[in-house]
């Protein structure tokens, strides 16, 4: 069916050719109006037949066939030729960039076949030489600058790879055919490397962005990172080795002038003032943003990037300036609390067990067998060592050692105790030390059948009276090295299994490792699995202990979306009158809460009035701002623009009827909601504990995902290869993760684990009260750390906060977009520009997840230690707690 249709469109445009200049008026002769159209629908057939013309008649050899080298006059824009490269890129005429949309999907059908024309044509002797030179004439439309210091590099018509962008994001394809064509390079970096050749200009290197871009535009070949710095090459065709140094290599073909290069890439036009990597965002289409990213095309920067980074900073700093509270933050160091200790092997579980068999030994002073068996019985060594002093033949009676006291040494050619056989030598490898001889088949025999059967704690000396257990070391030396390897192992399993919640297996299926706690009860596994080590529940619940949560779990599990969402609609009202009981039951353990809520009523209602009459709310996070001059437009500190009369939106202002004015607001003021974010959970957890409960929960599938689609466009905007170094020069070149992309996924799984403690803080203060105990000190704590949080969220963007707070459900990858990345039109504007500033605050975001990070450590190692209980602290207590948590003491 498609070789039909593409045979019937193959006749139709040799149709329209002849008759093109009677219909149209155009100078045109039907050699190249063929050679257009088969150009355009990447038709070969079309194309050689315009170009070597076969005679058949008289009337046909005079016309002259059709040169790829003319160039036609329809961009009715900007008034420059259209040459053969632009036909075969755009798939469309130039004038139908401008005028409609309606060829774009004859551009999307049309794609394959002309990247297949463009491989085959790009490989002819002849025809091929004339679509590079086209290719380099693009230097020709470069204004030239007045200053030579300008760095801004503009076009006065768009070049190729703007005109590919215009026509159809399916044109992805045919740019990445003309980069494979071309053996075009993406940015390259390669460690270990220097150039001898030193140019005498340089500047600082911590934002490659900037160094990237300006190596383009001044026609460098690359520039060596070395100490802050970055000099600039102009050849890069020796090299030496460095230890420090790093080499970035420019992108681009070398058959291309540098001029042509950067008219390519960081050309603007002079009516869009855009580059081709800026329509691609604005398409919002993956596949034409990863082809222009491996080419090397940058955004126009027209000092957005530097106001998103100035919004940016106060977000992160608040308010502070920058050098007292980087140096502040400095003092605090970036050590993470460990969360457990993984343990690989047997061999691992057997040395970690060791040190608290050792602790046992210097407490006890029995051998080092006896007290791995009483650990294994007690599960803790404070707890051995308690019994032991209390009582040490109970505790040895209880774990089958009825005596310690040894017998006196036998005399050599003793007799086996169970064959009756002359004694060997393998008794000396015995706990008892050869006190009580036996014969090395029967010694053997004895023990590895115990083995086989996996009882390794029966394996200990014949003798009755003296029953001591083996070791490794005895094993190995009676049974062999592949006895011991699996009596380690069941031994480990062991002692895994007789201490819970002090190392358990990962949960995770075909994990097989084992986790130590080394602080909480929360551990991570190698495999990134966080679960509790007492009760497994995944993500740990922490403050409260198994024994609270379990008491809690009925609560939590009714009060959660996902439990009530799932339930028949016939449970509502179960579900219902169970959250007015709860929250009975909450007033009757508060008995000031009529008083404290009729006071807590008049300051909300006093605080909104003043906010009415002097102050706006913002529609993103709810924060009140306060504007002291200037125009409507606001920004607040979450990154949100909004108009300060009616508090809506500022997109919504760009089409509204009169047009935008900065001064003059038309628009219904928005509906307010009297509370926010914050104050639902600061306060709203004394009215209706139910509620502040439910407030909490957030959409983790939808974040966690909206950090993959950020990585997945950082690394198709930021197309890098990393090069073989001198340590190793036979590797491949892989292609490099931007820094920041894992950055934003630990940012992510940061607020996954302070949400889960946050909702665990509930529980333990709902647990609290049912005992008659106030959490002063946690509330506290609580509300500096749910401000962190959101100050980390509001760092992460618009676009993530909306992710985050969605009830959407779990969305399936896209190959095509970034769904969760684009705004309402479908712009990736805003995100980029976000990421690109993130990435030149990147140690202050840094600063802020560990800021995050000890605060939640605060809030578990207070609640463990018991010193959240109590009355909420005063204003000079609260001031001096948040002096010295600022300080980092």
């Amino acid at each position: 069916m498609d070789d039909a249709s593409h045979t019937l469109r193959r006749w139709s445009s040799r149709v329209s050719a002849k008759i093109a200049p009677l219909v149209h008026g155009l100078p045109v002769l039907p050699a190249d109006a063929k050679l257009r159209e088969g150009l355009l629908i990447g038709d070969e057939i079309l194309v050689l037949e315009a170009l070597q013309p076969r005679t058949r008649t008289l009337t046909a050899s005079k016309r002259p066939p059709a040169e790829l080298t003319k160039g036609f006059q329809d961009d009715t824009v900007n008034g420059f030729e259209t040459l053969a490269l632009d036909y075969l890129l755009q798939g469309m005429w130039s004038k139908a960039l401008y005028s409609s949309r309606r060829s774009t999907r004859r551009v999307k059908s049309t794609a394959p076949r002309r990247e297949a024309l463009l491989q085959r044509l790009w490989r002819h002797p002849v025809l091929g030489p004339i679509l590079q030179m086209q290719l380099e004439n693009v230097s020709f439309t470069i204004l030239p600058a007045e200053d030579p210091q300008e760095t801004h590099l503009w076009l006065m018509s768009p070049s190729v790879l703007h005109r590919a962008a215009l026509a159809s994001p399916s044109n992805a394809e045919v740019l990445e055919s003309l980069a494979k064509a071309l053996h075009w390079h993406p940015w390259r970096v390669i460690s270990g490397f220097d150039a001898p050749d030193r140019d005498d200009f340089y500047m600082p290197s911590h934002d490659l962005r900037s160094c990237r871009d300006f190596c383009i535009r001044h026609g460098f070949s690359g520039f060596f990172v070395q100490n802050g710095y970055a000099y600039f090459r102009r050849t890069l065709g020796h090299f030496r080795e460095a230890k420090a140094g790093v080499l970035h290599l420019a992108p681009g073909p070398s058959s291309l002038s540098q001029r042509s290069l950067a008219a390519l890439l960081l050309g603007q036009t002079a009516l869009e003032r855009e580059t081709a990597m800026d329509v691609a965002l604005q398409t919002g289409a993956k596949g034409l943003v990863r082809a222009l990213g491996q080419m090397g095309c940058e955004i126009s920067d027209d000092g957005r990037i530097g106001a998103e980074k100035m919004v940016l900073e106060r977000i992160l700093l608040g308010g502070q300036p920058p050098w007292l509270h980087r140096a502040v933050q400095s003092w605090h160091g970036s050590e993470k609390a460990q969360d457990g200790i993984v343990l690989e092997n047997p061999e691992e579980i057997r040395n970690h067990t060791q040190k608290e068999v050792f602790q046992l030994q210097m407490a006890t002073r029995l051998p080092l067998p006896v007290c791995a068996k009483i650990l294994r019985h007690f599960g803790r060594a404070e707890l051995a060592i308690a019994e032991f002093h209390r009582d040490p033949q109970a505790v040895l009676r209880s774990n089958g050692v009825p005596s310690l006291a040894g017998e006196a040494r036998r005399e050599d050619g003793g007799v086996c105790g169970i064959c009756f056989e002359p004694s060997g030598e393998l008794q000396k490898w015995l706990p008892c030390r050869g006190i009580h001889p036996f014969c090395d088949a029967c010694l053997r025999h004895y023990l590895q059948g115990l083995l086989d059967s996996g009882n390794v704690s029966g394996m200990v000396c014949p003798e009755p009276t003296c029953r001591l257990p083996l070791d490794d070391t005895a094993v190995a030396a009676l049974l062999g090295p592949v006895a011991r390897e699996k009596f380690v192992k069941i031994s480990a399993a062991l002692d895994v299994a007789a201490r819970p919640g002090h190392i358990a297996w990962c949960p995770q299926p075909g994990c097989g490792k084992a986790v130590a706690r080394s602080g909480g009860l929360t551990v991570r596994c190698a495999c990134g699995y966080r679960f509790c080590c007492g009760c497994k529940l995944p993500g740990g619940h922490e403050p409260c202990s198994c024994e609270q949560w379990k008491a809690e779990e009925l609560l939590f599990s009714l009060v959660s979306k996902s439990f009530r969402t799932t339930c028949y609609p016939a449970n509502y009202r179960h579900l219902t009158e169970f959250h007015e009981l709860l929250l009975k039951a909450w007033i009757d353990a508060h008995p000031q809460l009529e008083q404290q809520q009729k006071e807590r009523k008049k300051h909300l209602d006093r605080d909104e009035v003043w906010i009415r009459r002097n102050a706006q709310h913002c529609p993103g996070c709810r924060g009140v701002v306060e504007r002291n001059g200037g125009c409507n437009h606001m920004i607040c500190r979450c990154g949100v623009h909004f108009c300060y009369v009616c508090g809506r939106l500022w997109q919504e202002h760009e089409t509204q009827r009169g047009g935008m004015d900065f001064f003059n607001c038309r628009l219904p003021k928005a509906h307010t909601h009297r509370s926010g974010s914050k104050t639902q959970s600061s306060e709203g957890f004394a009215e209706d504990p139910i509620a502040e409960f439910q407030a909490l929960e957030r959409n983790v599938a939808c974040a966690q995902r909206w950090a993959m689609e950020a990585g997945s466009l950082l690394q198709a905007f930021h197309h890098v290869l990393s090069l073989p170094t001198p340590s190793s020069p036979s590797s491949q070149a892989v292609r490099m993760e931007p820094q920041l992309s894992s950055t934003l996924r630990e940012a992510v799984e940061v607020l996954v684990n302070a949400q889960r403690t946050m909702r665990c803080c509930w529980v333990f203060r709902w647990h609290a009260s049912t005992q008659q105990l106030e959490t002063g000190p946690m509330e506290f704590w609580l509300g500096e750390f749910q401000t962190a949080c959101s100050t980390l969220e509001a760092a992460l963007g618009p676009s993530f906060q909306a992710a985050w707070q969605s009830h959407m459900p779990h969305l399936e990858a896209s190959e095509q977009r970034w769904p969760l990345l684009e705004s309402s039109s479908g712009d990736l504007h805003d995100v980029m520009w976000r990421l690109e500033a993130l990435e030149l605050s990147h140690d202050d975001l840094l600063r802020l997840m560990d800021s995050v990070c000890r605060l939640e450590q605060r809030l578990l190692s207070g609640a463990r230690s018991g010193r959240f209980y109590g009355e909420p602290p005063g204003v000079l207590s609260r001031f001096a707690q948040k002096a010295l948590s600022w300080l980092g003491l």
